[in-house]
């Protein structure tokens, strides 16, 4: 791992500018801890800045020390810990700043500008629960600061830290010795999958036909001697040399391979053999349905069975790892029943892996594949680095480097792309990484060293993602913005901060787009595995098998399968955890339990089938900035959640029977807020307030709430997509104009819908007062949007003539009208 760009991060400088700077927060610092705390975060802050630039002079050699790494280790925990002292500093520093304003309104008889204060910003009706969130009333600093009381003895014990750790680095001669890695951080056998597609990502494949038409011939032939009905076509060859790509080539050639087999299907198998979930796959790929994964496997055997009967089928199973015969011998029973001259191809690394699945050892023959061409590899590179002539010169050099590997012409095709200064790229050819032996390759290792150190941070962090899972650029942002890795300044909003990183990252090769379905993206296991080596031991993934010895270093967890012996909890030190995130369906209730003692996690995801239920606890996190939930039985969130004055997004995506949510007007930093597929039947006390929303899927309108559109009034910095629904329920036109929506000038998309029923409350809207035409066509002409928007939406109308803006020539952005279900017209 290499430390120097991983210590002084984005949000821990910014934690220092916040609270050095002078105003409210200065002048809490002194108050609650005298003219002593500001000095002490200056010392602590100057000592790290001085260990930070030995490990800079060091990292720029290329040879590690094992006397040096675990002080590099000490002092990163250190900077962790100190940064999590900071923000907890910070964030009562912002309680104290939200309840003087609050006391400065009451004294001014609400006389203050409105901005400048919490009455006007939360709401009257809002101050109680402000004051009880706050300290419970306190009526003293003493005793609202309590829960901090230890705060500079803490600072004094960083420093003491840090004083103690220089004089070792000193004293190892820390400038005389190299820095960067030659042994590498392997990663853990049991996480060696990707999620892929059957969806051919290359424009061209170079190096290939010759392969492809062997594996077609297979395919195409009919063996009278053969006396089994399908038969299995291996794959074989190191990771990164193109099995998967030469798979999907095969499989997409329509040309050859029209009205040959009845039935197609596509599984990544993965890591992890599990014949349930390859069985009910398989199933869902050839007949396009969606089998619940919760069927017992001779359930979906049986299914499968039903499918394959008397049909030729063609199944590409990719990426397998397993070696137990058992786990294949059971899978392949449903493959009986298919027509002779159906298929099975397998993509693995393993020779032996593919000879134990060949039923027919005379007539099933191994497709090895080797490395391409130096005349392949150049045109693959170009493909990949957009002809750019200027490396042309360099292609000798290229070629030699990437020693025939397609995924590392790729990756080096997209470092070369993103360095555009020839003497750069040059120093990036004459590296000695490329002569240094290990199991990350030589072009990934150099990948990882030429990003900038914002990068850096961002990329170690993304091996929190198992290797088996897709995720969204959204998502990937919002995970960043929670960590501090995002800054806002006063000309980019920290989303479009993370956008430009997030193509950054693409442009690079270190994250490719998923063919297979719109916004989701995936990691190659090798680019992943190069992310686990950058993060070391501060982000870990638990799941089937794989039960790490050692947790004391982890800052970042992930949970695939709970450990069903309920020792993680003792194992793990919770308390300075900033990522959980548990994937389990069927988790442990100890998962509960635990949640009170993740004391400075910053992002929480929570996905389960069984869990009804948050504990109120949850309102204690103060830390937390990301909360994504996807609990199907949870029908009301804690109404601690109301305290979480830090959280920035709150998705509740997938929360199926989720009926309400608690009073939101104190969160002042939420930038998103997702509830599609919820039974939310009207918006939560307190949207009006979060003026720094960005993202708002929907606004519900209930029954008899009609009114609660002006609420939208404040909410001018929304960007993307908006959603209203239950527009029938406005019966003043008054309310329409007051939510301003001409402000709205980040919106690209306005749906604007009036429900026969309303989607999330149910009620039938012949039960309601009809509107007249007039109050109709007046909430519509009141709901122009901003000049902006791209596209538009009305479903459910029941006006006699289309609002007049529709045609304004003011809308010149307009590119999309959608008119649906329109009743009178």
């Amino acid at each position: 791992m290499t430390i120097g760009e991983t210590i002084f991060s984005a949000f821990l400088q910014a934690l220092f500018q916040q609270l050095m700077s002078p105003g409210v927060i200065s002048g809490f610092l002194k108050l609650f801890g005298g003219e002593n705390l500001p000095k002490t975060i200056k010392k602590c802050k100057d000592q790290l800045t001085v260990m930070e630039t030995l490990l800079r002079s060091a990292e720029q050699k290329e040879i590690d020390d094992e006397v040096v790494r675990p002080l590099k280790e000490d002092l990163q925990d250190i900077a962790l810990d100190l940064e999590d002292i900071l923000d907890e500093l910070a964030t009562q520093a912002h309680v104290y700043e939200l309840e003087k304003m609050d006391q400065e309104d009451d004294n001014n008889d609400h006389q203050l500008n409105p901005t400048n204060h919490v009455s006007e910003f939360l709401g009257s009706s809002a101050n109680h629960m402000v004051k009880n969130i706050i300290g419970r009333a306190a009526e003293s600093v003493s005793t609202l600061f309590n829960p901090i009381a230890s705060i500079p003895s803490r600072l004094d014990g960083i420093t003491e830290r840090l004083h103690d750790l220089q004089l070792l680095l000193q004293f190892s001669g820390l400038s005389a010795i190299h820095a960067m890695p030659q042994q590498t951080h392997q990663a853990e056998s049991s996480h060696r999958s990707r999620e892929t597609s059957s969806l051919l990502g290359e424009r061209v494949v170079y190096g290939r036909d010759n392969k492809k038409n062997e594996i077609i011939q297979q395919l195409l032939e009919e063996n009278q001697q053969s006396s089994e009905n399908y038969v299995v076509i291996p794959i074989v060859g190191m990771g990164g040399i193109g099995k998967t790509t030469l798979a999907q080539y095969v499989y997409n050639d329509e040309k050859q391979l029209k009205g040959h087999f009845d039935l197609k299907a596509w599984v990544c198998v993965s890591d992890v053999f599990d014949v349930t979930r390859i069985t009910i796959a398989i199933i869902n790929s050839v007949s396009y349905e969606t089998l619940a994964a919760s069927i017992s496997l001779n359930q979906a055997q049986e299914k499968l069975k039903q499918v394959l009967a008397g049909k030729k089928f063609l199944i590409v199973l990719d990426d397998v790892w397993s070696d137990k015969y058992a786990d294949w011998h059971q899978l392949q029973a449903p493959f009986q029943d298919g027509a002779k001259g159906s298929r099975v191809i397998m993509t693995t690394r393993n020779e032996m892996i593919a000879r134990m699945m060949i039923k027919d050892r005379i007539h099933g023959n191994v497709v090895n594949l080797e490395a391409l061409s130096n005349e392949d590899c150049w045109h693959l590179f170009q493909q990949h680095a957009d002809h750019d002539p200027d490396l042309v010169e360099m292609q000798d050099d290229i070629i030699e480097k990437c020693k025939g590997l397609p995924l590392a012409v790729k990756t080096l095709a997209g470092l070369l792309k993103s360095t555009g200064d020839k003497r750069q790229r040059q120093e990036i050819l004459d590296s000695n990484l490329w002569s240094q032996k290990g199991d990350l390759l030589p072009a990934l290792m150099l990948s990882y060293r030429h990003l900038p150190p914002h990068l850096k941070h961002i990329f170690a962090y993304m091996s929190i993602t198992p290797k088996d899972m897709k995720f969204s650029e959204e998502f990937s942002v919002l995970e960043w913005m929670a960590q501090g890795f995002l800054t806002e300044n006063k000309t980019s909003r920290m989303e479009d901060i993370g956008h430009n990183y997030f193509l950054d990252l693409v442009s690079r090769s270190l994250i490719e787009k998923d063919c297979g379905e719109k916004d989701w993206f995936i990691m190659h296991d090798l680019i992943h595995d190069l992310a686990q080596w950058a993060a070391g031991d501060l982000c870990c993934i638990i799941g089937p098998g794989n039960m790490p010895r050692d947790l004391k270093r982890t800052r970042h967890l992930c949970i695939t399968k709970y450990p069903s012996d309920g020792t993680l909890g003792s194992q793990l030190s919770a308390s300075q955890l900033r990522t959980f995130m548990m994937f389990d369906d069927n988790p442990n209730i100890e998962i509960l339990d635990l949640l009170q003692k993740f004391q400075y996690v910053r992002t929480l995801y929570l996905k389960s089938r069984i869990l009804e239920e948050l504990p109120e606890c949850i309102g204690g996190l103060k830390q937390l900035r990301c909360v994504c939930i996807r609990l199907r039985k949870i029908k009301v969130l804690p109404k601690s959640i109301s305290r979480l004055i830090n959280l920035q997004a709150l998705n509740l995506d997938e929360c199926d029977n989720l009926e309400e949510i608690p009073h939101v007007g104190f969160l002042v930093k939420l930038r998103l807020l997702r509830f599609t597929m919820t039974s939310l039947k009207e918006m939560p006390l307190g949207i009006g307030r979060l003026t720094s929303l960005q993202t708002l899927d929907r606004f519900v309108l209930g029954a008899e709430g009609g009114s609660r559109i002006s609420e939208l009034r404040n909410l001018n910095n929304l960007h993307d997509e908006l959603a209203i629904f239950g527009l029938e329920n406005v019966t003043r036109v008054e309310d329409a104009e007051e939510a301003q929506l001409h402000k709205k000038h980040g919106l690209d998309e306005l749906h604007l819908i009036w429900n026969n029923v309303n989607p999330c409350s149910g009620k039938d809207v012949s039960q309601q007062d009809e509107v007249n035409e007039n109050t109709i066509r007046g909430v519509v002409e009141q709901l122009k949007p901003h000049t902006s928007i791209k596209k538009c939406k009305l479903k459910g109308y029941r006006g006699l003539t289309l609002p007049a803006w529709l045609g304004d020539v003011s809308l010149k952005n307009m590119v999309d009208i959608k008119l649906v279900g329109l009743y009178e017209m």
